[in-house]
């Protein structure tokens, strides 16, 4: 009898673009909201510029309006799905009429059934004790739309999250805990469920996978992850067939809480292993093969978009560059600076190990376009090489 270890078909589970239990892990950013909104914008480029498929909050299921909306703002900006907090019916009910995912512990019936209206998938993770779940969620007065008064006749107050929160000895059950809040929320209608499991408890996720036949996330918000230790992480989820990654960007005011901007080029280079890690054991390799190049392709049609979007942004820089020129009567073209941005775009090939032709190529078009932007607000043309 041969000892291989087969892995479990799971559900694959789609959040926006991202992809969980397609053969190719996806990695989610957890945002500090703490910040200002400017570092919460920095740290969702920062994640999308490491190959980030989502971003999430870092903190403990919960965060309120207004980081809500910090999150939705960050993540619309770097053009990547969106994980919401759902701590409540409020909240499920608030994010799901934005998100792309939400974020849950230990959910009891009544949240259950409400996410469950959302239709949104979701990210089980576990709580950090017993008691600190969502173990009695609420429905607020007038906490309910239209679509979802059906499910306020039920009790919220006997709501309680899963039970599997202690194990046979009494102590606290984490995988438990995710393994009945999985089963709760498919009883209730979710069908679309990714499960996490903590770092400590990595060398159970594959008793997560096999007890819930849904993708596993291994979850790595806290402590902070040495950039140095990212290639045997990616090893190991990859060795033991896990789903994904939610990794915590680091907090400026607190050192050590999270992937710090400095770690980002080394989380960018360690994440390209997952899409190139063998993920199915079994003999199954065509069909992860398919699963994985549609799982690509994915990535590359968000790229894409990202891409896009942010030639759109670099435009409208260059017109608002062009109201100035034309006010101050300074021409158009200023051919310091554009060797300026050239010698800046090699620089940044070169560190990022991109093809140096290629770059050149584009940022000489995004200085075509530029100038043709700053023309069409009537600046002049004349060549000028005194102004920066």
């Amino acid at each position: 009898m041969s000892d291989q270890r087969v892995v479990p078909d799971v559900r694959v589970v789609k959040a926006g673009a991202a992809v969980f239990g397609s053969g190719v892990p996806a990695v989610a950013g957890a945002l500090p909201l703490e910040v200002p909104a400017d570092a919460v914008r920095c740290a969702a480029q920062d994640a999308a510029a490491a190959s980030a498929a989502l971003l999430a909050s870092a903190g403990a299921v919960g965060e309120g309006r207004e980081r809500a909306a910090m999150l939705a703002y960050a993540a619309r900006e770097a053009g990547l799905p969106a994980i919401a907090d759902a701590p409540d019916a409020q909240a499920a009910e608030r994010a799901g009429r934005w998100a792309d995912m939400l974020r849950l512990t230990a959910p009891g019936p009544y949240l259950a059934k409400v996410v469950a209206a959302t239709g949104l998938p979701v990210l089980l993770t576990p709580s950090s004790g017993p008691a600190s779940g969502d173990e009695a969620p609420r429905a607020p007065d007038g906490h309910g739309a239209e679509p979802l008064q059906e499910v306020a006749e039920s009790d919220p107050a006997a709501d309680d999250g899963p039970a599997a929160r202690r194990g046979a000895a009494g102590e606290w059950d984490p995988v438990g805990e995710v393994v009945e809040g999985a089963d709760w929320l498919a009883a209730a209608g979710v069908s679309d469920i990714a499960v996490a499991v903590r770092a400590a408890d990595l060398a159970r996720a594959w008793e997560a996978r096999l007890a819930t036949g849904r993708p596993v996330v291994l979850d790595l918000r806290s402590p902070r992850v040495d950039a140095a230790l990212l290639p045997a992480l990616v090893r190991a989820v990859t060795g033991l067939g896990l789903d994904g990654l939610l990794v915590g960007l680091a907090d400026p005011a607190e050192p050590g809480s999270g992937i710090a901007p400095d770690d980002v080029p080394g989380l960018s280079a360690v994440l390209p292993m997952l899409a190139l890690a063998p993920h199915d054991a079994a003999g199954s390799a065509a069909s992860a093969e398919e699963d994985g190049l549609a799982a690509l392709r994915e990535r590359l049609k968000l790229l894409d978009e990202q891409f896009v979007r942010l030639i759109a942004q670099r435009r409208e820089v260059a017109r608002l560059v062009g109201v100035i020129k034309r006010r101050a009567r300074i021409p158009v073209r200023d051919l310091r600076q554009e060797v300026r941005v050239l010698d800046r775009a090699e620089r940044l090939a070169r560190g990022l190990d991109a093809d140096r032709r290629t770059v050149v190529t584009i940022f000489n078009l995004l200085i075509d376009d530029a100038v043709a932007v700053q023309c069409a607000a009537g600046v002049p043309v004349r060549v000028e090489a005194k102004h920066p």
